[in-house]
């Protein structure tokens, strides 16, 4: 199991990853000896981060997805703003496993 450094180092990795919109070596080739429990750590970590910048936490009753932030959710005919999503997907970049 990663220790608590390691997760929080690797969250903050996550996050410039995610503002700058450059890729990052996933957490699985980085680390091949990480768990799902260090995986959860890791989402923990991150949207703690993603919290503190001001986003808050949106209620949801799909027990399977842990989280979901207001800014990240648009509603029907919404015009999301340009640079939102990167062409080449920053989601592959924070794939952990």
């Amino acid at each position: 199991m990663m220790d608590d450094r390691t997760i929080r180092s690797l969250a903050g990795q996550i996050e410039h990853a995610r503002k700058t919109h450059e890729l990052m070596r996933p957490v699985s080739a980085q680390f091949p000896e990480a768990t799902i429990e260090d995986a959860y750590g890791i989402q923990r970590a991150w949207v703690a981060i993603r919290l503190a910048e001001g986003p808050r936490a949106r209620p949801q009753d799909r027990p399977h997805i842990r989280c979901l932030l207001d800014d990240t959710m648009f509603a029907d005919g919404a015009e999301i703003p340009a640079g939102f999503f990167t062409p080449r997907g920053w989601r592959s970049s924070l794939r952990l496993f």
